[in-house]
């Protein structure tokens, strides 16, 4: 039942037609209780401000992959990006500015990687990749068009001026 899948892990499960009477809110509850674990799962493992894997999650997400990648031995391979001059971003156009930066850099690898990839927030403008399945050759050929994605994206500062970032 719900509640055996929800103790194992499954945040999804809920019940479809609860029944009415006691059961019924038995059941309604156990939706609930369903929901507020999801809402907390995701705020625990989520940066709010980019909405990509924490530190945390990231780290722990990596923990599995190496584990499985050393097991099954398959490649794995994890890259680092760091925006240049994030400093000089917020003092110059304040952190309102720096604050869509990180989220539109956030955005543009999480729909540009592949599905099995996964992207975390790692520091305060720092994020890591963790590629399975990825070769060195095909990891550096993944970081690069991540690099270029961000490097050609028109950010817009106050008053419409367009800059770029690295």
């Amino acid at each position: 039942g719900i509640a055996e899948r929800l103790a194992a892990g499954d945040l999804e499960a809920t019940v479809e037609r609860p029944w009415v009477g006691h059961v019924g809110r038995v059941e309604r509850a156990l939706n609930e209780t369903a929901n507020r674990l999801s809402v907390t799962h995701d705020a625990a493992t989520t940066d709010r401000l980019t909405q990509v894997a924490n530190r945390g999650s990231v780290l722990a997400t990596l923990d599995q992959e190496v584990e499985r990648a050393v097991r099954h031995d398959r490649p794995l391979s994890i890259a680092f990006a760091d925006i240049d001059h994030f400093k000089d971003i917020n003092d110059s156009l304040g952190h309102h500015i720096g604050d869509i930066v990180l989220r539109t850099v956030a955005d543009l690898f999480r729909s540009h990687l592949r599905v099995s990839d996964v992207v975390g927030r790692f520091g305060g403008e720092e994020f890591m990749l963790a590629l399975p399945e990825a070769a060195p050759e095909e990891a550096a050929d993944i970081a690069e068009k991540c690099r270029v994605l961000v490097e050609r994206y028109a950010f817009e500062g106050t008053g419409g001026a367009r800059f770029a970032v690295t």
